[in-house]
């Protein structure tokens, strides 16, 4: 089983999270979703994909269909993807909700984690 973790940082010139929250955002709230597509550049079909959220993380929800979200903190409850085909991909829609009056802090981190198993 290969598990791996991916974190989403706050960055300046749309760095990782390709979402930057300005002053004037934080002050009023700002929500947005950004769409992630996963894809299995492998040669081997990539099984039981799962997502959740890390425990402790606030202000991200996830979903597969960009209409429910959910925030999943342990795998048990992860939102599942089932199986992708070699070069196959699907869509992982990641909501994040800055509330208002928020003070940005570049060095916390929101963390993905995802489990798959591969052959």
């Amino acid at each position: 089983m290969v598990v791996a973790n991916v974190y989403i940082a706050d960055r300046w010139g749309n760095g990782i999270s390709g979402d930057d929250v300005t002053a004037g955002e934080a002050t009023a709230g700002d929500v947005s979703v950004e769409t992630w597509v996963i894809t299995s550049n492998s040669n081997a079909t990539i099984s039981q994909l799962k997502v959740w959220i890390a425990v402790g993380v606030s202000g991200v929800e996830i979903s597969d269909d960009n209409i429910t979200f959910v925030t999943p903190i342990i795998e048990s409850d992860a939102l599942s993807f089932g199986d992708i085909a070699v070069d196959g991909s699907v869509n992982l829609y990641v909501k994040r909700t800055v509330v208002a009056g928020a003070t940005s802090n570049p060095s916390i981190f929101n963390i993905l984690e995802f489990v798959f198993t591969s052959i």
